[in-house]
């Protein structure tokens, strides 16, 4: 080639006459030669080959490949020795053993095209490993009974109330021929939850009655929600085992106690239920179901989630039925307002939550109140359309008629006062 008779310096001024491509090769060595009448005549091929080393390299010569040293080639011989005895050695414990550089045997692999061993750590399960794994897996997921807590509200207690692990027998803060009103928060809520504060008031107001509100904010408040759902069964556990502790120390009959569980909370009441009838072969008096929680428990059987089995008489508020909420009937009397679904009357799209959180907004409304007037219709269509107006009326919320069932629709208002009343 007859760059090979060029200067650098020659080849260095050929690369601007090029001018990135503007000009023609045969155009640069026409131009070149012309500067360089003594020397012999240069083709444009030999500019063709110096421009598209320059922009393969950034160059105007082409590098020659570097050979290896005695050095090398002897570094090169031990390592391909040690890969050859043993292919499965990592490259670090091949380093440490001969005393080379990690990126020495990496070079060296990969000059010869080898691959380095990736060790893979496997542990093999032996005889009795996987009960014991199971345990802790069972172990990991269960509720430390600590983690649950009681607070009683009623005419003799603090503003605050009382915690029920620290209450001794001969308190007797626990009046033991009233009902038993025990609230149930759902996911990323607690002991501060917005209907708590509120249904409180709204029972001590009416009087007469004890009001226990359960905390499992140590588990609720999670981000993943799976994690939360399998401890709901646990929990409900742990509020089972306080109604019978309640029921024993002051001897307030199983029948007393209302459970009120919102979303998961609502299960919570029939884990709840389901523990002190399998321990005591009794029912709670009442769980209301504010919205149960619908996601993981699509597919569950009456065992696995809240079902009318779980208390004397169950009753169901649906207000994101199908979203957040329960999208079937699954007490013995189901309560749709607005239909059961979102976005409930006065919520707004933004309001990812409001239609589910509307649930316990109602209830507390209805303590104190009987305007929640409901009637009996197959369908939210059918009720809107105006041809179930002969039907039996329910009352929804805390004054319901335990005697009537089925599937009840009515209306409400957009702000509070929700209930419109008598229909």
């Amino acid at each position: 080639m007859a760059d090979r008779h060029l200067s650098i310096a020659e080849k260095v001024e050929i690369i601007p006459i090029v001018g990135d491509n503007v000009r023609s090769t045969r155009e640069a060595a026409r131009e070149f030669n012309a500067r360089h009448p003594e020397r012999p005549p240069i083709r444009h091929r030999t500019v063709a080959y110096l421009n598209n080393i320059f922009n393969t390299t950034g160059n105007v010569t082409k590098p020659r490949p570097r050979g290896l040293n005695n050095r090398e080639h002897h570094l090169d011989a031990v390592i391909l020795a040690a890969y050859r005895n043993n292919p499965h050695t990592s490259l670090r414990d091949m380093a440490r053993n001969l005393n080379i550089s990690y990126s020495k045997i990496w070079r060296c692999l990969r000059r010869h095209k080898l691959k380095p061993y990736k060790p893979k750590y496997l542990h093999t399960l032996e005889d009795g490993d996987l009960h014991r794994r199971m345990e802790y897996c069972l172990w990991a997921q269960a509720v430390d009974k600590q983690d649950v807590t009681f607070y009683l509200f009623n005419s003799d207690t603090r503003k605050k109330g009382d915690n029920l692990r620290r209450i001794t027998l001969d308190c007797k803060k626990v009046n033991a021929n009233l009902p038993i009103k025990m609230l149930i928060h759902g996911w990323m809520d607690d002991h501060s939850s917005y209907w708590y504060k509120p249904t409180v008031e709204e029972y001590l107001k009416k009087g007469n009655v004890n009001v226990v509100t359960v905390s499992w904010g140590k588990h609720s408040k999670n981000l993943i929600y799976p994690t939360v759902v399998k401890a709901v069964r646990s929990v409900g556990q742990h509020v089972g085992d306080m109604i019978t502790e309640i029921s024993s120390k002051y001897n307030v009959p199983i029948e007393n106690f209302h459970l009120i569980g919102h979303s998961l909370g609502a299960h919570i009441s029939g884990f709840a239920g389901k523990t002190i009838l399998n321990q005591r072969n009794l029912k709670v008096g009442r769980i209301t179901g504010l919205d149960p929680a619908w996601p993981s428990f699509e597919k569950a059987v009456p065992e696995d989630r809240l079902c009318s089995n779980d208390a004397h008489f169950v009753d169901i508020i649906h207000t994101d039925a199908g979203g957040a909420g329960y999208a079937i009937s699954i007490g013995h009397i189901d309560f749709y307002p607005n239909g059961g679904v979102k976005k409930q009357n006065g919520c707004s799209s933004l309001d990812l939550g409001c239609s589910h959180k509307r649930a316990p907004i109602y209830f507390y409304e209805s303590i104190n109140s009987n305007h929640f007037v409901a009637v009996e219709a197959s369908s939210f269509t059918e009720f809107d359309c105006g041809r179930c107006n002969h039907n039996k009326r329910a009352i929804m919320g805390e004054n319901v008629d335990k005697s009537v069932t089925g599937d009840f629709y009515l209306h409400t208002n957009k702000k509070s006062p929700f209930a419109k009343g008598p229909i």
